[in-house]
């Protein structure tokens, strides 16, 4: 894609999934990548419970995109469910009724497949061998593991850094959007005020 986009290098901002795909890249491409955002990124745990519940809340959406499973899906990512505004539940059903969504759900949840997760987990290795400043985000109320995951991931990171946003779930960019903005601003603009310092 950055060779399409003529980009050479780029910095990387990736939740849950998009975490996980984030440390895969900067590990296989360190000279594509400047900065990484990794924002309860995924690929560092593995939880049977946590796993079958991400299966079935996802694909129960994507098989029906009801009102009801939608909000049931979007409701387990929050920390507050008053939080899932109705405009919210109505945006991911027009991305869950197209009409290859439901496969497309059914490849991505072979990641909750246990075997195949763990073909794929983010390795110590990895961490240890990423340069690239890292910015590690995590939350009071993940769903998907406590904070000390993304903490642990900070520490091995070389150039590391863990942030842990209070009154969140999963999703800290919808939930307490003003400060993981800020943080994330903040942490990208570091080498422009270097530079001009």
């Amino acid at each position: 894609m950055l060779d399409a986009l003529g980009v050479d290098r780029a910095h990387l901002n990736g939740e849950s999934l998009g975490g996980w795909i984030a440390v895969k890249a900067a590990y296989a491409h360190p000279e594509r990548v400047g900065r990484i955002v990794l924002n309860t990124p995924g690929g560092a745990l593995s939880d049977p419970a946590v796993r079958e519940r991400i299966r079935t809340l996802s694909q129960g959406a994507a098989d029906d995109p009801s009102d009801e499973r939608i909000r049931a899906r979007v409701t387990w990512l929050m920390a507050d469910p008053a939080r899932v505004t109705q405009e919210l539940v109505d945006v991911r059903r027009t991305i869950y009724a197209q009409p290859p969504f439901a496969e497309s759900m059914r490849n991505i949840m072979c990641l909750q497949d246990g075997d195949i997760r763990a073909r794929n987990m983010i390795t110590d290795e990895e961490l240890d061998a990423i340069e690239a400043p890292a910015l590690v985000v995590w939350t009071s109320d993940d769903p998907s593991g406590p904070a000390a995951v993304g903490l642990r991931m900070a520490e091995r990171l070389p150039n590391g850094r863990f942030e842990l946003v209070e009154g969140a779930g999963h999703w800290p960019q919808w939930e307490q959007h003003r400060h993981f903005n800020e943080l994330v601003l903040a942490f990208l603009d570091e080498d422009a005020r270097v530079a001009a310092g």
